[in-house]
């Protein structure tokens, strides 16, 4: 049983190590805070050379490594390489690719090695299923290989096992006749046991399947035995069903030779077209992510070339036309502009479907970013009378500047939208490890029945023709999203008819070196006087 295994109190995090073997701070940072986020308690050892890489191998796995984790490309080393590192030691500890990029070629060569996985590093959220995943095969495969050592330990428990047990259980000679077949056999190829003693078992296997199979038993002396196959065994009535050996080297204890192999076969035919219809799927969705994106780029020519013409033109227009038909010109203008807001918001959520939204992760001034937020939309505040205020106190955080600032165009647009009477206030606040900022305002609130679906795509309170604002209910999803790419997290409390508060939450980092607004609180908030990512931010 290892670490990782859900051996904690309900709700409490799993402990897990983790080796990670990465030449980038911030991207380790960011694999840290994915795991943590997956409900992991991490003790991350972080290495970024071969040599560091290998030292730390030979001080032995044992207990104190759950999974390694690799980016592939280092400087005079990789993936591939660490992976084969890992094998040669014979050490059974998942080994998962996290790269920026990574080919299919090489993605397939991997996992041929022996990786358990490969992420791309912008898709960082299937981290933890990926881990999960990993680290359930390792139990697996000692709950076999447990099994087996069981089996060992006396011929009579073996056979009372082997008489017994579902999977077929089979003992074949080192030239390929077939020794002993367990009575499951029956079930899964048709035959008796009885009948398939003294046959050469590769009689059995498709022709597609026998010869790398042959090969694997011809050098098992010069090369590893590999203890699990996967291939077609025909039946007796000719068609064929997908199987999955296990086989273990019975080894003569004085010579060495092969004196026999002990196979476990079982039925894998079912996985094996579950396994095929996830690639289709797989490749039908990519497909259809290829055909989304033309259409949305072609969309976004065909949309944005006319209407900024569109808008262009009634500027002008605005500036001829009588006063008379001022306002119909005026019409032409909002609504022109609310076309291309809506267009805007749908590409936005589009390229974050697609993880084609690349984040600049930087130290970034957030009062600064709060206050342009505002002088933007401050306008529209006054048109409706609302007091538009400011506080707090500068403070850095680790995150992109452009996603920043339309997050908190979003929260502080969506106030104004929705307040009638009083004001819009933003408050900036750094404490331990975390920046936050929480938007407040005094209009119509949300409904607690509403709140589950606040930040859902194309969802607004009011729909149809009851509804009294403008909107296409994407603003809070982009802002969720974009938050979670951040490694931050947003909640809200409101109170109907009294308002809202938004809190954005986000990594802590410090000004940038000889940058305004550095202080010595600001470095003391990063563990190591601070480089930026060093730390996560604050989970309540």
């Amino acid at each position: 049983m290892t670490a990782a295994e859900p051996m904690t109190a309900p709700g409490t995090p799993a402990p897990l190590r983790v080796l990670l073997l990465e030449d980038n701070p911030d991207d380790a940072a960011l694999a840290e805070r994915e795991l943590e986020a997956a409900g992991y308690a991490v003790h991350c050892e972080v290495v970024e050379t071969r040599d560091a890489f290998v030292a730390r191998l030979h001080r032995g796995i044992g207990p104190g490594i759950d999974v390694i984790l690799s980016d592939h490309a280092l400087p005079g080393f990789n993936a591939l390489q660490a992976l084969d590192v890992v094998k040669r030691a014979g050490l059974d500890v998942p080994f998962i690719i996290v790269s920026g990029v990574i080919d299919e070629v090489t993605a397939v060569e991997a996992m041929r090695r022996g990786a358990a996985d490969y992420l791309l590093k912008d898709r960082l959220a299937r981290l933890g299923p990926a881990v999960e995943q990993a680290l359930q095969a390792r139990r697996l495969r000692a709950e076999r290989e447990r099994a087996f050592a069981a089996v060992r330990e006396s011929e009579a428990r073996y056979r009372l096992l082997a008489e017994h047990a579902t999977d077929v259980i089979c003992r074949i000679a080192p030239d390929g006749a077939l020794l002993y077949a367990s009575p499951a056999c029956k079930a899964l190829l048709g035959y008796e046991a009885e009948e398939l003693v003294g046959r050469d078992a590769f009689d059995l296997v498709h022709p597609e399947d026998a010869g790398p199979l042959r090969s694997g038993l011809a050098s098992v002396r010069e090369q590893p035995f590999e203890p699990r196959a996967t291939y077609r065994s025909r039946r007796k009535d000719g068609s064929y069903v997908w199987v999955e050996s296990h086989s273990k080297l019975v080894r003569d204890p004085e010579s060495g030779d092969v004196r026999e192999i002990v196979a476990v076969l079982r039925d894998v035919t079912e996985r094996e077209r579950i396994e095929r219809e996830l690639i289709e799927a797989k490749e039908a969705a990519e497909a259809s992510d290829r055909l989304k994106s033309a259409l949305l780029n072609n969309m976004s020519h065909e949309v944005r070339t006319p209407l900024t013409g569109i808008l262009g033109y009634a500027d002008v227009l605005a500036e001829e036309v009588a006063e008379e038909h001022r306002g119909l010109v005026d019409v032409i203008i909002r609504s022109g502009r609310r076309l291309r807001d809506t267009l805007d918001s749908v590409l936005a959520l589009a390229q974050l479907d697609g993880g084609a939204a690349p984040l600049d992760l930087q130290p970034v001034e957030v009062m600064a970013e709060a206050d342009e937020a505002l002088a933007l939309l401050r306008p529209l505040a006054e048109e409706k009378g609302l007091a538009v205020t400011l506080t707090g106190t500068p403070a850095f955080a680790l995150a992109d500047r452009k996603a920043l600032h339309r997050i908190l165009s979003n929260l502080v647009s969506n106030a104004v939208k929705f307040t009638e009477a009083g004001g819009v206030t933003v408050e900036v606040g750094a404490g331990g490890g975390a920046v936050r900022v929480r938007v407040v305002d005094t209009g119509v609130g949300i409904s607690p029945a509403f709140l589950p679906h606040l930040f859902d795509e194309f969802k607004q309170e009011s729909e149809g023709y009851a509804r009294r604002h403008e909107g296409n209910g994407l603003g809070l999803a982009i802002t969720k999203r974009l938050t979670d790419l951040l490694g931050g997290t947003i909640s809200v409390e409101s109170v109907v008819g009294r308002g809202s508060a938004f809190t954005l939450t986000l990594p802590r980092s410090v000004a940038p070196r000889g940058g305004p607004g550095a202080t010595a609180a600001d470095a003391a908030a990063v563990p190591g006087g601070g480089r930026p990512g060093e730390t996560t931010a604050e989970r309540r």
